[in-house]
């Protein structure tokens, strides 16, 4: 019965900007920086800007349009119920072997100029997934690695968005937290991918 609970809590958390439903949880603790939101905290621990679909994306598009790295964005698939950017330098547990991180590279290296959709900078290197891929955070790059999983489009920080929340709402996805590249060091280079927290 607790998982009904959860289906309906989370239908029922209302959006910050338009107070429409249901949401996803964006920006978990850094929810109270942003001006006239406050932060939102579950007594299960998740925190975050609750957003809808629609709202979701003008937030994501600022976002990821002030990144002034290069990332994989990987498309959203079922399994995990966050949707996080990590940098390829990330050190310690958690970390990617090197062979992984020099594929993911590989194919940034490859990342055009454009975004093939407006030609804006591109910044994005979308990866389409199968709907119920179910891949988890050490899967991605992997994916990358073996060739399971390859690049198409190049992506701006707007585009990027909108296809983000494009896939999201064709699968019927909601995420307990999205954690964008907020405050990564110039010329980094990242991936935006499903995972846990």
């Amino acid at each position: 019965m607790s998982w009904l609970a959860e289906i309906l809590r989370k239908e029922h958390r209302s959006c910050a900007d338009c107070g429409l439903g249901p949401t996803h949880l964006y920006d978990p603790g850094r929810a109270g920086s942003l001006g006239e939101h406050a932060s939102y905290e579950e007594p299960g621990g998740a925190s975050g800007i609750p957003l809808c679909s629609t709202c979701l994306g003008s937030h994501m598009a600022r976002d990821l349009s002030s990144f002034q790295g290069r990332c994989l964005l990987f498309e959203p698939s079922f399994g995990p119920d966050a949707l996080v950017y990590r940098s390829l330098e990330e050190e310690g547990e958690g970390g990617w072997p090197p062979e992984q991180v020099a594929a993911a590279r590989g194919c940034l290296e490859r990342l055009g100029a454009r975004c093939d959709r407006c030609g804006g900078e591109g910044r994005y290197l979308w990866i389409a997934v199968e709907r119920d891929a179910n891949l988890w955070a050490g899967d991605w790059l992997a994916g990358l690695a073996d060739g399971t999983l390859a690049p198409s489009d190049t992506l701006c920080g707007r585009c990027a968005a909108a296809r983000l929340v494009g896939a999201m709402e064709e699968r019927g996805l909601q995420f307990e937290a999205i954690v964008p590249p907020r405050d990564a060091p110039a010329g980094a280079d990242g991936a935006i991918f499903c995972s846990e927290i």
